[in-house]
């Protein structure tokens, strides 16, 4: 999702990615998902976690919307 303010949040469920169900088969569900937020002008990856990597993972649903709602604020 790319937002007015130029950041863009992804989010992912599915094998291999950072989430809680990442071996599933035919089922499309997940209790969390994997989260990566960037610039898109200069496409720099923003951490939110200490993390070594630009991917953030295991957010829950409501994790997730708290942080639409953040980043869609940002300035």
């Amino acid at each position: 999702m790319t937002f007015e303010n130029g950041y863009v949040l992804s989010v992912q469920w599915n094998p291999g990615t950072y989430c809680s169900d990442r071996n599933y088969d035919d089922n499309a569900e997940s209790k969390t998902a994997e989260v990566a937020i960037w610039r898109k002008e200069d496409e720099t990856f923003i951490r939110l976690r200490d993390w070594d990597d630009d991917v953030q993972g295991w957010y829950s649903a409501d994790q997730v919307a708290e942080l639409i709602n953040k980043v869609k604020n940002w300035s």
